[in-house]
């Protein structure tokens, strides 16, 4: 691995094969997915942008961070005033979903990295168990409010 990623050149020549390939739009492979760089960086350009969005909005209170406005004031203050806090409870059951998730697929595999191993090599038949786990979470949950 040492010499596939040219460590073994001396610093200016690596500096310049980085370079070199930079200019050229090329940013090298990942070396723990094995996926393009450029790739990567892609698939969180969106989110990453978002995010940014949003925040923006909070700073220059488009998106106020606080307070209530009746729906008696106007419908868009009333969504804007919603929308932070609507995303902020959205979020708390993300979370809850993916540590079930994780939980299930532990309990299920033994370890987290066999499942993955599993998965990767196309014998992995946990996925179906751990989503009835999930699902009973969200029914409970709903079912709960009732």
């Amino acid at each position: 691995m040492w010499f596939d990623l040219g460590l073994d050149e001396p610093f200016y020549r690596q500096f310049g094969i980085w370079m070199s390939q930079l200019l050229q739009g090329d940013l090298g492979t990942s070396i723990f997915s094995g996926l393009p760089v450029t790739q990567l960086i892609a698939q969180r350009f969106e989110p990453t942008l978002a995010l940014t969005i949003l925040t923006i909005a909070m700073r220059l209170s488009i998106l106020p961070v606080q307070g209530y406005m009746q729906l008696s004031q106007g419908l868009l203050p009333f969504l804007k005033h919603l929308i932070l806090p609507a995303l902020t409870l959205g979020l708390v059951y993300t979370a809850l979903i993916a540590w079930m998730t994780r939980a299930s697929m532990d309990e299920l595999c033994g370890a987290w990295g066999t499942a993955l191993d599993q998965h990767r090599s196309g014998g992995d038949q946990s996925g179906r168990s751990s989503s009835v786990t999930v699902f009973g979470t969200l029914v409970w949950d709903r079912s709960s409010r009732a």
